[in-house]
């Protein structure tokens, strides 16, 4: 019996070019999953080990009505996205419900309800996730929509945490999914291919002159496909302290230019030094994405703009929030101008948001002059004061 529908929250909406619809249904409906299908080729790509598809039962491939039906089950051990108590990988029991409509004798749909049931993270008893997939036939190809849901058979506090957490996930690897059908088809993603996250209201900490700062030169070292090579978002992590850097490659879209501007998005994870609180592990480990964009005039970079989430995974209340800064480079005659600010999103309701507040925007004031200091010198010049700001005189 297939699983009903269920109300889901979209995060896919593309158009596949080149997805030979008929030939990827023919492939799903063979009795040996041995042979290569985008479902189980899609969890090699994701990482997935100890794959092993269960023989189809009696019934369990079916066909009347111009519909094609099957049901095939999956055992595998998935990687787990960082997260406070989280293993790295866990066991997983994936259930894929097939359906395939045709007219004339050829696939126009393909419907796919899959149940995830994990086995080895926290709270995995008190709920299971559904994803329902369509993909009908186009022109040029193929329409891909998908969305999810969380089915809790168990009540739980941290329900909240949960679906926050989910929909992170998912998100994170729409582009991913989409770069994995186009390739699948042979065809190559046309333009940006991400969604850079909106301008938030920052409390502003950094306005300065930097002199002789390169723009244009630091700007290609960012476009760089390769981040081996030194960039100053890269070269300043170092200088802050941070450990066990890895730069994720650049998935195909992520670096793109249109109009002037040319973006890119880049994922880093880190361990960071964490300033002396109460509760606090002395180090943490982070996910860093920078959202960049250089706009151009007659040949020249005259402004460079970042925006860059900052998610930490070992730090008290790090589940409650994450935080976005908003950096812009400009050119001037005698090297830059920038600014920068920074803002707290919270996806939890927390009793210390107040304390988590306070504390950010003293680690953000005492980073002020360093950071300053580090571009300055980036540039060759030297820093025109000293390098600390004296506390004002009290009462």
């Amino acid at each position: 019996e297939e699983p009903e529908d269920i109300e889901v929250t979209r995060v896919v909406d593309a158009d596949i070019k080149a997805f030979d619809l008929s030939k990827e249904a023919d492939l799903l409906f063979a009795e040996d999953w041995s042979a290569s299908n985008f479902l189980l080729d899609h969890l090699a790509f994701v990482g997935a080990t100890e794959v092993t598809v269960a023989p189809a039962c009696a019934g369990e491939i079916s066909s009347a009505g111009g519909k094609r039906r099957a049901k095939r089950e999956i055992s595998a051990r998935l990687l787990v996205p960082p997260a406070p108590m989280a293993p790295k990988t866990t066991r997983a029991t994936i259930t894929h419900y097939i359906t395939v409509e045709e007219k004339n004798g050829q696939v126009h749909k393909l419907s796919v309800k899959t149940d995830w049931v994990l086995h080895d993270t926290p709270y995995c008893e008190c709920f299971h996730m559904r994803e329902q997939m369509t993909i009908g036939a186009c022109a040029e190809g193929a329409v891909v929509t998908k969305g999810f849901g969380l089915i809790f058979s168990q009540r739980t506090f941290v329900k909240s945490m949960i679906e926050s957490a989910s929909l992170a996930t998912q998100k994170k690897n729409v582009q991913p999914f989409i770069e994995f059908l186009q390739k699948r088809g042979g065809a190559e993603s046309d333009g940006a291919a991400f969604e850079e996250p909106e301008d938030i209201e920052v409390t502003r900490v950094v306005d300065a002159d930097i002199k002789a700062f390169d723009l244009s030169k630091e700007a290609d070292l960012l476009f760089a496909e390769d981040w081996s090579a030194s960039n100053f978002l890269l070269d300043h992590l170092a200088f802050v302290g941070a450990t066990e850097v890895t730069v994720a490659p650049a998935c195909a879209g992520e670096i793109s230019s249109a109009g002037g501007k040319r973006r890119a998005k880049r994922e880093i994870s880190a361990r960071l030094l964490v300033p002396p609180a109460p509760m606090a592990p002395k180090t943490t480990r982070a996910t860093i994405t920078h959202y960049i964009t250089v706009e151009e005039k007659n040949g020249q970079v005259h402004k460079l703009s970042v925006k860059t989430d900052w998610v930490l995974h070992d730090t008290p209340y790090c589940e409650c929030f994450h935080m976005r800064e908003q950096m812009t480079i400009g050119a001037c005659a005698e090297g830059a101008v920038v600014t920068k600010g920074f803002g707290l999103i919270f996806s939890q309701r927390t009793f210390v948001k107040s304390m988590i507040e306070s504390a950010s925007l003293a680690t953000q004031k005492k980073n002020v002059q360093p950071f300053i200091e580090f571009l300055q010198k980036r540039g060759g010049a030297e820093s025109d004061g000293a390098a600390f700001e004296e506390p004002e005189d009290i009462e």
